[in-house]
């Protein structure tokens, strides 16, 4: 059985959310995650979990990033560059990527063939390992 928890919180002036001429509200963010360890760990029934911790903040818009977070979005994947018109379901998740891959790699006879994107926020940290 899989057990996990994601926790969200998001942190803003609630008299700018609650009026209905703002257009847009300045957040801080935080999230968190406890859970067991992911299928391509392989660690079976090994004891142990997983805690993810991060925080953030809202920007304005896409041109408030730094230029090489741009670029990677916009050679990368260019449709993260704009927010959607409307909200699509199901939304991908980290498991059904995973689910995905391992379908793809299993049709294609590679499934102990591993493709990992490593992104960090540094010009020089983006790089692709097989």
């Amino acid at each position: 059985m899989y057990q996990g928890a994601e926790l969200f919180n998001f942190f803003c002036d609630a008299k700018l959310l609650l009026d209905p001429k703002t257009k847009n509200v300045n957040a801080d963010i935080s999230w968190a995650r406890f859970s067991d360890f992911l299928p391509w760990m392989r660690m079976g029934t090994r004891p142990g979990n997983l805690l993810y911790q991060s925080r953030g903040y809202k920007l304005k818009n896409f041109d408030a990033l730094p230029e090489h977070i741009k670029a990677f979005v916009k050679a990368n994947k260019p449709e993260y560059a704009t927010a959607p018109e409307k909200f699509s379901s199901p939304n991908m998740t980290s498991w059904r990527y995973f689910k995905q891959l391992m379908e793809e790699r299993k049709k294609n006879n590679r499934s102990r063939k591993y493709i990992f994107i490593i992104s960090c926020m540094k010009k020089e940290a983006v790089s692709k390992v097989k």
